[in-house]
């Protein structure tokens, strides 16, 4: 499904699937893709539909799995300027832990925290992140076990997840009580790797 076109003539085509839009075109889906190509500078994203659920639960239960996103960060009241995203710019880590954590009971909570946080930092070699210790970035996030979940759909995709409760970055305050406080302490982060 391609996303993120720009040039009005396109703006139609977001969020539609490259099906719709040959057909819309009256194209080969091919050359449809070439012209738009083309037309947008060669900048267009797209979503995919390749996963699987049953592989997705395979690959949680594995122990040396780390759990991240390529997704971006949207703010939801730009959404109509923004169009279509992948509901994972909302949701990754609430889908876990309240479809695959509570609901499914496929790995502990525990067990996906570490996954999100300190095993990711240390995959990447970030030594002050990832773990509530001294030394380390105070980025805290307080949960609602019972509620976290994602809201976000391939239909609908702004939409925030409920049950995160309060979120500290660079021990900075950025969610109080479910509600953005409008500062924006964070920074790029630079593994070992980075010149």
């Amino acid at each position: 499904m391609p996303i993120g076109f720009g040039r009005p003539e396109n703006k139609p085509f977001n969020g539609k699937r490259l099906s719709e839009i040959a057909e819309m075109r009256n194209q080969h889906w091919a050359d449809a893709t070439l012209d738009l190509l083309a037309s947008e500078g060669h900048r267009i994203s797209t979503i995919y539909f390749t996963m699987s659920e049953d592989n997705v639960r395979l690959q949680l239960e594995q122990d040396w799995i780390k759990i991240a996103t390529d997704a971006g960060g949207h703010n939801p009241d730009r959404a109509e300027e923004i169009g279509p995203v992948h509901p994972r710019s909302y949701g990754t880590y609430p889908r876990v832990l309240g479809k695959y954590v509570r609901q499914e009971k496929l790995i502990s909570i525990e067990d996906a925290i570490r996954k999100m946080t300190s095993s990711v930092a240390d995959r990447l070699g970030l030594r002050d992140r990832g773990k509530l210790q001294t030394g380390s970035m105070a980025d805290v996030l307080i949960l609602d076990e019972k509620t976290v979940i994602d809201n976000a759909s391939f239909e609908d995709a702004h939409q925030l997840s409920t049950g995160i409760q309060d979120v500290w970055v660079n021990g900075i305050r950025v969610v109080k009580n479910g509600i953005h406080t409008n500062a924006t302490p964070g920074r790029v982060v630079r593994g070992p790797g980075a010149r």
